[in-house]
This record gives structure tokens, sequence and C-alpha cells, in this order.
């Protein structure tokens, strides 16, 4: 009974090659086709030897397979992208967004005695600085369909922070509201 059968017993396939210029002679499989595909191909070294041939031609500039230029070319002294072409966060939006907040949670505060301030700053903390905040994810996200995006940590925090001043002028300015209705 033999064993089971080697994995790497190619003998269906050919007789192998006592040295190395006897395959490449023989072609692929042990018939002639013509030759190994590897003596066709130019020869190549490892190392860059310039007295063996260019395998791949000259260096060809900048751009796509028809020779045709595709706007990628470097500026002098830059790499390929300018820092410019990095998108970001719209931080002025968030800043206008975070003061209104600001100034909503304060006319809140101080309209302790005058109905018009405490609803001023239940308009500017609510609608106006969340509606800001609004803008602002809005171009945040067309800014983030560029190819090239990036946000510091500090934005999130700035947006949270924001929406939690927002989030406090709006109920400091509602519960004056209330208290003005309810002491008239």
């Amino acid at each position: 009974m033999s064993g089971p059968p080697n994995p790497f017993d190619f003998s269906d396939f050919g007789s192998p090659a006592s040295n190395p210029d006897s395959a490449s002679s023989a072609g692929f499989g042990g018939g002639n086709f013509g030759g190994s595909p590897m003596d066709q191909r130019p020869p190549f070294d490892t190392f860059g030897d310039s007295n063996v041939g260019d395998t791949f031609g000259s260096a060809a500039p900048i751009g796509d397979s028809f020779g045709q230029a595709t706007g990628l070319e470097p500026a002098h002294g830059q790499g390929l992208f300018a820092p410019e072409d990095i998108a970001g966060p719209p931080v002025l939006w968030a800043g206008i967004a975070g003061a209104a907040a600001l100034i909503g949670l304060a006319l809140a505060l101080l309209g302790s005695s005058a109905f018009g301030i405490a609803v001023a700053g239940w308009v500017i903390a609510g609608p106006v600085a969340i509606g800001l905040l609004a803008v602002y994810t809005a171009f945040d996200t067309k800014q983030q369909t560029k190819p090239f995006y990036s946000q510091p940590a500090w934005t999130a925090y700035c947006y949270w922070v924001t929406l939690a001043v927002a989030l406090a002028g709006v109920i400091v300015g509602a519960l004056r509201i209330a208290y003005w209705a309810g002491t008239r």
C-alpha cells in the first residue's frame, strides 16, 4: 500500500531539467513552444547599473496615459498638494454661533426684570445660535466631501460647548419669561 500522493510531484507535466539552461530551451511543459517568456525580456539589473538597458523607459512628466497634463503637476518648490488644498471645518461659523449663544445667555441672565430682554436672550440663544450651528454643520459636511479634509480635535469640543451654552441660554430665558408671566 502506498502513502498519500506527493503534492510536489510534477512528473506528469514533463521531465525535470538537469541544468537551468535546458529548461529555457525546452520551453513550457517540456515541449518547445518558442522558448520561455523569460528569454524574450530585456536584461534587468537589480542595482540600477547603467550598462544594462532601461527596462521602464525614461522618466516621463506627470500626465495621464496619453501624455496629456492632468493638472496635478507640482508647483515650483512645492509638493504635489499645497496646504491650502486641505479642507477644514468652517471655524468662522462655529465662532459666530458660540458668540450668539453667549450673548443670548447673558441677555437671559440680565432679563430678570425686563420681559423684552429675557425674550431677546431666549431668541438669540435658541433659534439664532442653534440655526448658526446648523449652518456650521452644513458647511462642515460640504468640506468633508473634499478629497483632503483635516478636522482639529478642538472643533468638536467647541461645537458641544456652544450647544451647551445655547441650551443654558434657552433654559434661563424660558425660566425668566415664565417668572415674568407668573408674577403679572
